[in-house]
């Protein structure tokens, strides 16, 4: 994950800014994509 966010110019606490804006934490993504344009999507990992 560390490495992926470098790529794009990000690091954990831009993504914890913006995961929290779904109500959720990082660890709790299943997924988060994040386009050219700037859009970002996060699916929570469902619980058991």
């Amino acid at each position: 994950m560390t490495s992926n966010l470098k790529a794009i110019g990000r690091d954990y606490n831009w993504l914890k800014k913006q995961v929290n804006k779904f109500g959720f934490e990082p660890e709790q993504a299943l997924i988060v994509t994040f386009d050219g344009k700037g859009q970002i999507f996060c699916q929570k990992k469902e619980g058991k």
